[in-house]
């Protein structure tokens, strides 16, 4: 049977988040087409954020994760421009970047690049 994701938006100020995840995704097609579960209601979104929030049960601490889909309000044109520009303190805070690569356009130079950044050259 299949068991349905819940998800909770908790804002914390930056200077005092605990130790979160942030994900670096690609766009791929920006159709809204899959359903998220928050404690207070539903977000459409894309198969990439379906996607990251579906594999996240698997993945290892912290149990925080921003991804800037969810949680930057697309909808609200007065809040876009101030979280946009922190986007960078948001990544740089983060305890890692993830980078998520849809599987419907991975290409062979795309895992080319993996293989090579999988190794460490320090």
């Amino acid at each position: 049977p299949f068991s349905v994701l819940k998800l909770s938006l908790v804002t914390f100020p930056l200077d005092k988040t605990p130790p979160y995840d942030a994900v670096s995704y690609t766009w791929g097609r920006q159709v809204r087409n899959k359903t998220l579960y928050l404690d207070d209601g539903i977000l459409k979104t894309t198969r990439n954020v379906s996607g990251i929030a579906g594999n996240r049960a698997t993945w290892e601490w912290p149990n925080w994760l921003w991804i800037n889909a969810v949680c930057i309000n697309r909808d609200d044109l007065d809040e876009q421009p101030g979280k946009l520009r922190l986007m960078g303190d948001i990544y740089r805070s983060a305890s890692r970047v993830l980078a998520w690569l849809d599987y419907e356009e991975v290409s062979l130079l795309d895992l080319t690049l993996i293989s090579i950044l999988s190794h460490h050259f320090w």
